[in-house]
């Protein structure tokens, strides 16, 4: 059974995760209630582009979450160089990526 310390440890980790999903869930909510106002045809564009829009962001979050489990070996191994070049694979990964 966890304790109050360790549940308080993992409330205040998890704090931020659960606002991003939050807010990147309600983010459709939004677009389809400004949108119904517009028109049917302004509301099917806005959600055709969110499709799109979670699709590129999945394939970029994979990516760069990939990298997490190979800096935290090495860092676990004690062996920073290589945690080092980990955590650059992530970042010229989630540049490359994100270049139109």
């Amino acid at each position: 059974m966890p304790t109050r310390h360790e549940v308080w440890d993992v409330a205040r980790l998890a704090g931020p995760i659960v606002a991003v999903q939050v807010g990147m869930m309600s983010l459709g909510a939004v677009d389809a209630a400004m949108l119904g106002r517009v028109s049917p045809t302004a509301m099917a564009g806005g959600a055709l582009g969110n499709l799109y829009w979670i699709l590129v962001t999945m394939i970029g979050q994979g990516a760069v979450q990939a990298i997490d489990p190979i800096v935290s070996q090495a860092l676990g191994a004690g062996d920073h160089a290589a945690a080092r070049h980990g955590v650059q694979r992530g970042i010229a990964i989630g540049v490359l990526l994100a270049l139109p």
